[in-house]
């Protein structure tokens, strides 16, 4: 099965023009062709671990050759196979980014990230001293590395969060959250929001699925049910409100994707209860169920923060 996984892979390569087999080998090696050139290292030297040193698979191809037309193809299907031996055949963690495009860069990329989340299964938070790594940003989600690439590509916004920064890829998010929100909330010809109005949906809709959880006008005891758009703490309110109904329904626990926080920007604020909100309706109601009245119509409504502002972005500058 993997053996056709990586023909199919290779096939849409080559369909795409990303390959010209024909083609003259490179003369010089640009960013990507490092990147993935130290990805093979790392990825030897963790297999020495894993299977034992100089132990390989029999299907394992070591391409170890960066003019290889089948390069990116066998940096994944190796990765794969490490994988597989790892967490257990076809297993993998949820963040797991795999080879989905048939872009040698993106797949080289993804293969970085990848390759870190099993070494972290294998070594914990060490690596050893010959691990040569990349750029802390690769550890990030798909969404957010596209992200940064369209931002800098589009708008000339580049992050300049420290490579030292503990939790990197929460760092780097906070500082780009302005900027994103301007840009998917102002953009030339898009309609004006009014961020309280966005705000005041979510609580009716907090409000109808209440309704229909535990009936009409029936709450927990605590709960606040502030309503009014003038409050200053409005939101704050909804947060409380929203999380005492999870309490209550999911018995203190919470769905996979659940943010939890709200902060001082409004739209910020609502990206992050709309996401806790579809969730919770998601986990109590059944996927794409919803009670009559619901505001939240738009598809994009039920994606997290992070895709919805990608997709946005997508839009904006590519019109699709």
């Amino acid at each position: 099965m993997r053996v056709m996984r990586r023909l199919a892979l290779l096939a849409a390569l080559v369909i795409a023009g990303s390959y010209v087999l024909a083609a003259p080998p490179p003369q010089t090696f640009d960013l990507d062709d490092v990147l993935a050139f130290d990805t093979r290292q790392d990825m030897e030297v963790l297999a020495d671990t894993v299977f034992g040193v100089g132990q390989r698979p029999l299907a394992w191809t070591g391409d170890n050759d960066l003019e290889s037309p089948t390069f990116q193809i066998d940096l994944w299907f190796d990765n794969e196979q490490l994988a597989d031996e790892v967490f257990g055949l076809n297993v993998r963690p949820d963040t797991w980014l795999g080879a989905p495009v048939p872009a040698p860069a993106a797949i080289a990329r993804n293969v970085r990230h990848d390759l870190e989340l099993t070494a972290d299964q294998v070594l914990g938070g060490s690596r050893p001293v010959e691990w040569r790594g990349g750029p802390p940003v690769q550890r990030c989600s798909r969404e957010l590395q596209n992200i940064l690439d369209l931002l800098a590509q589009f708008y000339d916004v580049r992050s300049t969060t420290p490579e030292s920064v503990l939790d990197f890829c929460a760092s780097v998010q906070a500082e780009i959250e302005d900027d994103l929100l301007d840009i998917i909330f102002n953009a030339p010809g898009a309609e004006v929001v009014d961020p309280v109005d966005l705000v005041a949906a979510v609580r009716g809709d907090l409000e109808r699925l209440a309704d229909e959880l535990l009936g009409l006008n029936t709450r927990p005891e605590g709960y606040i049910g502030n309503r009014d758009r003038t409050s200053a703490t409005l939101i704050g309110d909804i947060f409380l409100d929203m999380g005492l109904l999870a309490d209550v329904e999911l018995d203190g626990g919470r769905p996979n994707g659940w943010i939890g926080a709200i902060s001082n920007a409004p739209l910020l604020s609502y990206l992050n209860l709309r996401n806790d909100l579809e969730l919770l309706a998601n986990a109590t109601l059944g996927p794409g169920v919803r009670p009559n009245g619901w505001q939240g119509v738009d598809p994009l409504e039920q994606c997290a923060p992070l895709t919805r502002s990608l997709v946005v972005l997508v839009q904006l500058n590519y019109g699709l």
